[in-house]
């Protein structure tokens, strides 16, 4: 699976909702006017993420499983300073307004040994969105007032990794399949871009989606007291 896009028409926390919602395992280069970025992922979650001036820095590993487990049992504060690392890089790529970005399948570098490593990408998408005040990306997903969102079947299993705050959980009670994003905003009493940036970030961690549109009601032509005068005056022709 190869993906490939610019970051003028996605936000870096839509791409990671692609990554998770294909569930990949491989490697995301980014090239900015800067730098190279690269994130890697087993089966939609981050595990590794550097930041790197040419990108054969970011390729050249041959098994990053190894290289993680090595560290993280020989070298604990190494681990912990190389993880920190990792957040910066995948807070640095979210930053990143201009740039390309290319996915690569890629499963002779990692394997299921590193689970316990890994990141999981609804965490990095939460925390992340708390951080968006350009209303222009949030209206990328919440384009119009009267929008009712649901929750998805599984979202109490995601809300595990999500790790939401108060605030979120307040909003995310609002989600019913019943309350447009008018209505959420003005049952929380809390202002319009901090409702639009929570339900962006429930969206794209897969917490939320939209609610299916109902049926449309068919309206009768007649009531059922005319339909019955009708009838009565038929009968007595």
């Amino acid at each position: 699976m190869s993906i490939r896009g610019d970051l003028n028409l996605f936000h870096p926390i839509e791409v990671l909702q692609i990554m998770k919602t294909n569930m990949v395992t491989g490697i995301l280069l980014v090239k900015t006017s800067e730098k190279y970025i690269g994130i890697y992922f087993y089966e939609g979650n981050i595990v590794f993420a550097a930041v790197a001036q040419d990108i054969e820095e970011l390729i050249q590993r041959k098994n990053l499983t190894a290289f993680l487990k090595e560290i993280k049992e020989k070298d604990r504060e190494e681990f912990g300073r190389i993880m920190r690392s990792v957040r910066r890089a995948i807070s640095e790529f979210v930053r990143s307004k201009n740039g390309s970005f290319t996915f690569e399948e890629v499963k002779a570098f990692i394997d299921d040994k590193v689970k316990p490593l890994i990141i999981p990408t609804e965490t990095v998408i939460i925390e992340e969105a708390r951080k968006i005040n350009e209303p222009d990306v949030l209206e990328r997903k919440i384009s119009d007032p009267d929008l009712v969102f649901e929750k998805r079947q599984n979202f109490q299993d995601i809300l595990k990794k999500a790790q939401l705050n108060v605030v979120e959980y307040k909003i995310l009670d609002f989600v019913n399949s019943q309350n447009s994003v008018k209505q959420i905003i003005a049952l929380s009493g809390l202002p319009e871009v901090t409702v639009k940036r929570v339900l962006f970030a429930l969206l794209c961690a897969g917490i939320i989606g939209r609610a299916a549109k109902k049926p449309a009601v068919k309206r009768r032509w007649f009531s059922l007291g005319i339909l019955r005068r009708i009838v009565d005056r038929i009968r007595g022709l």
